[in-house]
């Protein structure tokens, strides 16, 4: 499970799911071609950061430059490549594979910009391109047993940094001082780095969802709200948040924790196979709003983790997605109190066939106090 490397056959497969939501749900198209570097990654291993792949029935061509054709031979060994050279731009050789094929080429739509499929049919005059969304995102949302032991690698990265950075806090420190000295930690423990910028907030910052790290020092601030995670060298990640005292509790802090530690509960406790993700943002969002802070709580309830920190699925009240095995999200509500505090609780949770089960295991029934050196 612990496995850095996919078992044998994996990304062949995972392009053989393609297919066959291809046939089932978009019969009329020839083959679809893949714009996201990360969906590339997910169907092929290459990591490069320039290419496109088209699947299709009798089709899987990966195109690109010739700075990664070594990388390409090494990471999709028995995989179709055509490799421009500098005569030629990206959309002429990418045109050349489409006038293959004999039938509609879907586009991924949420990955390609206006003037460059604009680019592209021209280019590829003859060949009718259209555009798809979410067909690998779909496939993406439901993690395989070998996934899901790279994202539980990525929270124990995550929570033993994070173990490690508390205990050598010091009084002096600010925000961007703990924030570099919790990526070090990451780093110590296998992670590349981060998954995503670091919310390090002291006291009122905390009050911002998305904060950006300053210079405030965490010595008597009242709160520190820290969301960071772990990105691992197989690309697979972790979300996490939590939120300590630090000096004196601020006014109303202990009701607003209860709240959001309840909220996450009760997210939990509905979050099973099949229930409409709405349903559990209900749930959290229930107890904030009958606790008196709904008007404070304006941001979804999760989102799905995996080779991205935000991806499918999403727990909002809009969402149409149902809980399926294999799925791992983020439970995550909150309460912001402006020029006062914020408070948010993250889990990471793996939909299970009989329920869910949180991967992380940091406390949270009560806050964690900090004394600084």
């Amino acid at each position: 499970m612990n496995d850095p490397s996919p078992p044998p056959g994996t990304y062949a497969a995972r392009r053989d799911r393609l297919r066959a939501v291809l046939a089932e749900k978009h019969p009329d198209l020839a083959a679809v071609l893949v714009e996201s570097t990360v969906n590339i990654r997910y169907l092929t291993g290459f990591t490069g950061s320039s290419a496109r792949l088209l699947i299709g029935p009798d089709v899987e061509r990966i195109v690109s430059d010739s700075r990664y054709a070594a990388q390409i031979e090494q990471q999709c060994p028995g995989l179709d490549a055509t490799i421009r050279t500098q005569a030629e731009s990206f959309a002429q050789s990418t045109a050349k594979v489409l006038s293959k094929q004999r039938g509609p080429v879907a586009v991924e739509a949420a990955h390609i910009t206006l003037a460059d499929f604009e680019t592209l049919k021209g280019a590829a005059a003859g060949v009718p391109l259209l555009t798809s969304e979410g067909l690998v995102e779909g496939l993406r949302a439901i993690k395989d047993e070998w996934e899901i032991g790279r994202i539980r690698a990525a929270v124990a990265a995550a929570e033993t940094a994070f173990t490690a950075t508390l205990a050598e806090v010091r009084g002096d420190e600010s925000e961007r001082d703990l924030s570099h000295r919790l990526e070090a930690a990451l780093r110590a423990n296998g992670a590349t780095g981060f998954s995503f910028a670091p919310i390090v907030a002291v006291g009122p910052g905390g009050a911002h969802p998305h904060y950006s790290v300053g210079d405030p020092q965490i010595a008597d601030a009242g709160t520190l709200l820290v969301d960071w995670g772990a990105r691992m060298p197989d690309g697979y990640v972790s979300d996490l948040t939590r939120t300590l005292v630090t000096g004196e509790e601020p006014d109303e802090f202990r009701r607003v924790y209860d709240t959001v530690n309840a909220a996450v509960d009760a997210a939990l406790a509905v979050l099973r196979p099949g229930v409409p993700l709405k349903d559990v943002d209900a749930a959290a969002r229930g107890v904030i709003e009958e606790a008196g802070f709904g008007e404070f709580f304006g941001h979804g309830t999760g989102h799905g983790i995996g080779l991205e920190v935000h991806e499918a699925p999403r727990l909002s009240s809009i969402s149409e997605d149902l809980a399926a095995p294999g799925m791992v999200v983020t439970v995550e509500p909150g309460v912001y109190l402006a020029r006062r505090f914020g408070v948010r609780i993250e889990e990471d949770v793996l939909v299970t066939p009989e329920g869910c089960q949180v991967l992380s295991s940091l406390p949270r029934r009560e806050p964690t106090r900090l004394t600084p050196a």
